[in-house]
């Protein structure tokens, strides 16, 4: 069996426990990842694991990419094609596909023997996914095979493949693929690439040269963001002022992560100092990590199920904060409208400064607040999208709308902070987007 295979994608071929291919559209690399476990099962018995994140048919997976490259190669009577496996008749090998979201602590375990884990569209993998299934790819020579579209630096894969690089690198295969390494690019796929930088080269740069962008498409806050890194209110120099007034926010998680804001309200503005995320543990881990933090808490922002009695300590959230911290004042919010919420935020982002160090998962996760396309467009030809999605990101969207909703009556001259942020600049704008 001859196997077409880009010149980037030759490493597939050595052992390496981790290998990850990645860059713009159009790179070849599923097509080339394919072809390679497809051969590779012909020689000895491999059970593969296709994974992505949400998986709600077989449809989603690569099942369809094995299924024509079978043919193109003339294997089908050495393969036999199940409704959600494929195996090789010959050798025993098993191809099975999965979404990782839909996985709890036990049903991952399933996982352990397979000897190639391919994780397929790892930009949209969350890290709780990560965090999950990782550790449980453990047998002996086993290798994890990741393939993405860089999107933003944030993403949990492309923050994972870096700490790999550079804490572990004997243990990864980076390969940065693009079109134009693609044997089986067409014509038809170099002129769209064209067009787009001819029209907008930025986009284009991030969909076709593999260069991460900073807000996703479609994010709920894209504009007030994007005003935000323009006006330097992004910066270390945002940090907590003992003299103002702190306020702190939580989004309780019921099964999934909960989110934790801290900063102050100075006059007009809105300085978010520190943030903080975790799936699983009991709220007075919560308490503890903020109190490490030595911090006067002046007010807490809860939302309303903060009220709700838990079985572990049968006391409400709110009874729990209100003993922590006996001098601050709490509020604890109504049932609201998450667009009324959304609004609100909107008409005070300009009032916002984030310290992007502190409260780096708070800033990661605002860029990636988005709402779900629709595949309609507009009059422009613009992308049209509908509610925001519940997802890893919403999270710390959900508890920006609490933090944002205090509104205390006072009046700190924030003069000199302003004059501080003005002539220390964070980074350069190079530094940001390039």
């Amino acid at each position: 069996m001859q196997v077409p295979l880009p010149r980037k994608l030759y490493p597939l071929l050595k052992p390496k426990r981790i290998k990850v291919a990645r860059g713009g559209r159009g790179g070849g690399k599923s097509w080339g990842f394919g072809n390679v476990l497809l051969a590779l099962s012909r020689r000895r018995k491999l059970r593969v694991v296709n994974a992505r994140e949400i998986q709600k048919s077989i449809k989603q997976s690569v099942y369809t990419l094995y299924k024509d490259r079978i043919d193109a190669f003339g294997l089908s009577r050495e393969f036999q094609i199940l409704e959600n496996s494929i195996t090789n008749l010959r050798t025993g090998s098993e191809f099975t596909f999965t979404g990782l979201r839909e996985h709890t602590s036990d049903s991952v375990k399933s996982l352990e023997g397979c000897d190639i884990f391919w994780i397929e569209e790892a930009h949209s993998v969350s890290q709780t996914s990560l965090d999950l299934v990782i550790p449980t790819i453990r047998k002996p020579g086993s290798e994890i095979w990741v393939t993405y579209n860089q999107t933003l630096d944030a993403d949990p894969i492309h923050q994972y493949v870096a700490e790999i690089v550079k804490y572990q690198p004997e243990l990864i295969e980076l390969m940065e693929i693009s079109l134009d390494d693609n044997p089986w690019a067409t014509q038809e796929m170099r002129d769209a690439r064209a067009l787009a930088y001819l029209t907008d080269p930025v986009k284009a740069a991030q969909i076709w040269g593999g260069q991460t962008k900073q807000i996703v498409d479609g994010a709920v806050y894209e504009q007030q963001i994007s005003k935000l890194i323009a006006d330097h209110r992004l910066s270390e120099v945002v940090d907590i002022d003992p003299s103002a007034v702190s306020v702190l926010a939580f989004d309780l998680g019921r099964g999934d992560a909960t989110s934790v804001i801290l900063g102050n309200y100075v006059g007009p503005e809105r300085r978010i100092c520190w943030s903080y995320e975790k799936n699983g543990e009991y709220f007075t881990h919560y308490i503890q990590v903020v109190k490490d933090n030595n911090i006067r808490i002046d007010h807490i922002i809860l939302p309303h199920d903060a009220k709700a009695k838990t079985i572990s300590t049968l006391k409400s959230v709110e009874e729990m904060c209100k003993e922590a911290w006996p001098t601050a004042t709490i509020t604890v919010l109504p049932p609201d409208s998450v667009e009324l919420g959304i609004d609100n935020v909107r008409s005070n982002f300009h009032r916002l400064y984030v310290n992007p160090t502190k409260a780096s998962k708070f800033w990661a996760m605002i860029r990636r607040y988005a709402r779900k396309p629709t595949g309609l467009v507009n009059a422009e030809g613009k992308p049209l999208y509908g509610d925001p999605l519940h997802d890893e990101a919403s999270h710390f969207a959900d508890c920006l709308r609490y933090w944002m909703q205090y509104n205390p009556i006072v009046k700190e001259d924030s003069s000199a902070f302003l004059r501080n942020l003005t002539t220390t600049p964070a980074w350069s704008t190079q530094a940001l987007f390039g």
